[in-house]
C-alpha cells in the first residue's frame, strides 16, 4: 500500500522518477520533537533536484487516499503527515554497502522497506539534499 501511494505521489511531481525508497519511524531518528509520531521516507530521484512543500503534501493525500485506517489516524492526531527528504546520488549505494557489510546479510543484500536500524538510517539522514 505505501510503495503504490507513494509512486502515486511520485507520478503528481513533474519530470520525476522514483529510483528507491526506504522508510524509518521518527522513534528511530528520535525526530518527532513532541509531534505526533510519523515516518520519515528517503527517496531516490531521478528528474528533480529540490523537493517542495506541496510536492512532500502529495504524498501524505495519497497514503489517506489508499488506506482508511490512515486517514483516520492523521485525522485524530494520532499519526503526523510522513516527512519526504530527496537524498543525493549513491546514497542507496551507500545503504546496500552497510547492509552487506553484517555478517548475517544475504549476498545481495535485499533492499529493506523499512529500516529499523538507526546507523542504517542516519546514513541516509547525511545524504539528504532535500
Amino acid at each position: 500500500m505505501f510503495s503504490e501511494a507513494l509512486g502515486r505521489a511520485v507520478g503528481q511531481w513533474p519530470g520525476a522518477k522514483l529510483l528507491d525508497h526506504v522508510c524509518v519511524e521518527s522513534s528511530i531518528l528520535d525526530s518527532s520533537g513532541g509531534s505526533a509520531p510519523h515516518y520519515e521516507v528517503f527517496v531516490a530521484l531521478r528528474g528533480l533536484r529540490n523537493l517542495s512543500e506541496e510536492n512532500r503534501d502529495k504524498l501524505d493525500r495519497c497514503l489517506q487516499e489508499a488506506s482508511p485506517c490512515y486517514k483516520a489516524l492523521r485525522f485524530r492526531g494520532s499519526v503526523g503527515p510522513a516527512r519526504v527528504h530527496l537524498v543525493g546520488p549513491g546514497a542507496f549505494r551507500a545503504l546496500r554497502e552497510a547492509l552487506a557489510a553484517s555478517p548475517a546479510a544475504p549476498f545481495p543484500p535485499a533492499m529493506p522497506r523499512v529500516l529499523r536500524h538507526r546507523h542504517l538510517a542516519q546514513l541516509l539522514q547525511r545524504r539528504v539534499v532535500s
